[in-house]
């Protein structure tokens, strides 16, 4: 997950865990930490979009994303 650095992540999901079903709470740390993960990267992208960038008329502005 970490190596998606450069990917446009639009968003994401974790579907289909049942802790009544995971006995060693293995599927639930692995979606937890997936989940994480996936928050990371969104935030990462959100402020590499804060970059300036410049408009029509050659000015210079702020862009957030």
């Amino acid at each position: 997950m970490r190596a998606l650095g450069d990917v446009n992540l639009i968003g994401a999901d974790v579907v289909e865990v049942s802790p009544p079903y995971d006995h060693s709470d293995v599927t639930a740390l692995a979606a937890e930490s997936l989940a994480a993960d996936m928050l990371l990267l969104m935030r990462n992208q959100k402020l590499r979009g804060k970059a300036a960038v410049t408009n029509a008329s050659g000015a210079e502005r702020a862009r957030y994303v």
